[in-house]
């Protein structure tokens, strides 16, 4: 259940990276040194897009709600 729900908000991103870097990172419990050598990111372009990802992925929960609420 809860791997479904997580699931379920990484597939709500509509940037590929987002999705792929939560993906490692809750998905397959990579650390954020791991993903940024995958990646080949900086360490602050992995903060941006997993930070920017989460603002998103907030969003995608609170029209979740509403919807369920109404």
């Amino acid at each position: 259940e809860a791997l479904r729900e997580i699931l379920s908000a990484i597939d709500c991103l509509k940037d590929e990276r987002q999705k792929e870097l939560l993906t490692r990172r809750y998905v397959e419990g990579s650390d954020f040194e791991t993903i940024m050598t995958e990646m080949h990111y900086e360490k602050t372009q992995v903060y941006v897009i997993h930070g920017r990802a989460l603002v998103e992925i907030n969003k995608w929960m609170a029209r979740k709600e509403a919807r369920i609420g109404a």
